[in-house]
Formats: structure tokens, C-alpha cells, sequence
């Protein structure tokens, strides 16, 4: 059995651009991905908590998880975790699932934007119980 390998998707060019890569790399192998989407508690701009998303909201993102796994010809189960902040998520599936690797797509801030802002994958970087292979958005 080969790699168990976690890639966060929200979605962006750069998620799917780690997803493509890491595909590359490691599918041959017969890699299992598990392609993981957080959605975080909603608040709205006075600070109030939004309603969670539906159960048809989840499975169409699941449907969505399968249809990039199937893009990039991956054999990928399919996660999405609700209301969580996504770094800790990210960390908390890969330790249940026994990962191997996490896979995360990064914009590449640096100083101050990354100061201000933070990045999930600074995060997963320091905390993960396992290695972390991290892919640039390529569009900069």
C-alpha cells in the first residue's frame, strides 16, 4: 500500500495546483489522498455567528472533493470538516487518518501581510506530526 496523503482544498488555484502536483509525484506509487475542505464557523461582519451549512451543502462539496480527485486521476477519499479553524482541522485529520504526508498549497506571503494575517500553512508547518510538502500559488 503506498502513501496516505492529506491535501486541504479550499477551492483557490492554489489548493488545486498542490492537488496536481502532489498527484504527479505520487499517484504512480499508489498514493491514497484524502482530500480534506474546512469550513469555518461563519461570522458575519457585526461578529454574529451564521448558520452552519446544510447537509446538502456538504455533499455537494464531497461531490465537488471526488470531482478533482477524478480531474486528477487520484484515488481520494473525500472530507469535509465543519466549523473548525482550518489549521487545526487539517492537523486533527491527518493524525486520525494516519497521513504520511500533508500536501498544502501556500500563497507565499512574507513580512507584514504574513504578519497581519497568518497562514494555516506556517501552521500546519509547526505543528504536524508528519512531513509537510508545501506548493507555492504559481501565479506568484
Amino acid at each position: 500500500m503506498g502513501l496516505k496523503i492529506l491535501v486541504p482544498i479550499d477551492f483557490s488555484e492554489r489548493s488545486e495546483h498542490a492537488l496536481e502536483v502532489t498527484a504527479k509525484l505520487f499517484r504512480d506509487g499508489g498514493a491514497q489522498f484524502i482530500l480534506l475542505n474546512v469550513i469555518p464557523l461563519p461570522i458575519d461582519v457585526a461578529g454574529i455567528a451564521l448558520p452552519a451549512p446544510d447537509p446538502g451543502e456538504i455533499l455537494a462539496l464531497e461531490r465537488d472533493l471526488q470531482d478533482m480527485a477524478a480531474r486528477h486521476a487520484v484515488r481520494a477519499t473525500a472530507k469535509v470538516s465543519i466549523l473548525e479553524d482550518p489549521g487545526v482541522a487539517i492537523l486533527r485529520v491527518a493524525s486520525e487518518q494516519g497521513c504520511d504526508l500533508i500536501a498544502v498549497g501556500t500563497r507565499g506571503r512574507g513580512g507584514v501581510e504574513r504578519a497581519l494575517f497568518g497562514s494555516v500553512a506556517d501552521h500546519v508547518i509547526r505543528h504536524a506530526e508528519c512531513p509537510v510538502l508545501t506548493l507555492r500559488d504559481p501565479a506568484h
